[in-house]
């Protein structure tokens, strides 16, 4: 079953080019294990959403100590915690064609 992960924060103000870089660098590593797509989905002058669909919770699983070490690397450019959800995915509008 396929499953997503949600994570919205905000980045200081004058901070976003910095994080806007290393997550390029991030990204740059490849994608974990299982990660189908992802997306950040910047809604606000300074807020970020980031939006990740996996091919099962397992898989999301093992790749949260790389995900956690990828946060670290740009933890001191937000302001206050980020704010992550996961579940697996009920409704599919791709599959309704």
């Amino acid at each position: 079953m396929e499953y997503m992960n949600v994570v919205r924060m905000r980045i200081k103000a004058g901070k976003f080019e910095e994080w806007q870089k290393i997550i390029h660098e991030n990204m740059q590593m490849g994608p974990p294990d299982g990660l189908v797509d992802l997306r950040h989905v910047k809604y606000g002058e300074n807020e970020v959403c980031v939006i990740g669909r996996w091919a099962s919770r397992e898989a999301l699983a093992a790749a949260r100590p790389r995900l956690v070490q990828g946060l670290d690397r740009f933890r001191h450019l937000l302001e206050g915690e980020t704010d992550p959800i996961s579940g697996a995915v009920i409704l599919d509008s791709t599959q309704m064609r």
